[in-house]
């Protein structure tokens, strides 16, 4: 808060070299924060005092929220959202905010491994008695040989580019936890041949209501 009252011009007029110091201080106390969050996340998803929230919501109206709250993000990288949603409700019974946390996770993901100039898209498809949300990015992808530490805490893809470098390494196993808990499954396409595609499935409300959801 002081550094952003600073920053603000309320302590006098900056200079240059100040003004990036200021502005350094400020973008690591983010990453801090980041970090101390998502340890806190992982400690309460792994001792089971994460609560949880269901409510019966479309999840179109949550991909629009949540390409809404991305989009400066994405800007700021060159990168554009753009949704590919169903035309059928795809009501779920669950967490708005924690599905939202994990939307963001995965689009900031996605911008982070996209060049400038590229798009990201987030579809959202019913498949049965499931609503699959997928989140498609035309990067460099994702080795082989990483694949099977993607959902690992403290994992992180070592990459050239300085936007893949401001992760915690903590954000897919955050998202795995939650999805898991909400009885979907969340996993890295394999087929697809360039770039990057994450989905996201999670029972129809009539569906979850009728087996309950762990």
């Amino acid at each position: 808060g002081a550094l952003g009252i600073v920053s603000a011009g309320a302590a006098g007029n900056l200079s240059p070299k100040a003004e990036r110091l200021i502005d350094i201080a400020q973008r690591n106390s983010e990453r801090l924060i980041a970090l101390v969050n998502d340890l806190l996340d992982v400690d309460k998803l792994h001792s089971g005092r994460m609560e949880f929230n269901l409510e019966e919501f479309d999840l179109a109206e949550l991909v629009r929220l949540s390409v809404e709250q991305n989009l400066p993000y994405a800007e700021r990288g060159g990168i554009e959202l753009k949704t590919d949603l169903s035309e059928q409700p795809a009501n779920v019974l669950a967490d708005r905010h924690r599905l939202l946390q994990v939307l963001a996770n995965l689009i900031s993901n996605a911008v982070k491994f996209s060049p400038a100039g590229d798009i990201v898209t987030i579809k959202l498809r019913i498949n049965q008695e499931q609503a699959r949300l997928s989140v498609i990015d035309h990067g460099a992808g994702i080795p082989e040989a990483f694949r099977d530490r993607l959902f690992r805490r403290f994992s992180q893809y070592d990459s050239s580019s300085s936007r893949v470098q401001q992760g915690t390494g903590l954000g897919l196993a955050i998202c795995k936890s939650i999805i898991d808990q909400l009885g979907g499954a969340i996993w890295l396409d394999t087929e697809v041949p360039s770039g990057s595609t994450f989905h996201v499935e999670l029972p129809l409300a009539s569906h979850a209501l009728q087996r309950g959801v762990e």
